[in-house]
């Protein structure tokens, strides 16, 4: 159902939001992160920036090659079960 509506293959914009998911997951898993916890991680500062995407500064921290220490081995850890 979701294909049929968003257009399937011949949806440029779909194609091109499949390519940046694959992208930024693929950079996460170079990097050795564990992509639950990462994908969890941002999502978590989004909600906290009102749910709104991350912009400048904010952004660029979960870029894997500005990413501090501390935070590219909090987030190469599994998830919390649960």
């Amino acid at each position: 159902m979701t294909r049929k509506n968003a257009g399937g293959s011949h949806n440029g914009k779909t194609a091109g939001d499949a390519a940046v998911t694959w992208t930024v997951t693929a950079t996460a898993q170079m990097a050795g992160l564990n992509l639950i916890t990462y994908l969890t991680a941002y999502l978590d500062e989004c909600g906290r920036n009102g749910g709104k995407p991350l912009s400048g500064k904010a952004l660029e921290r979960f870029f894997p090659w500005n990413a501090g220490p501390e935070d590219l081995q909090a987030w190469a850890k599994p998830p919390p079960p649960g």
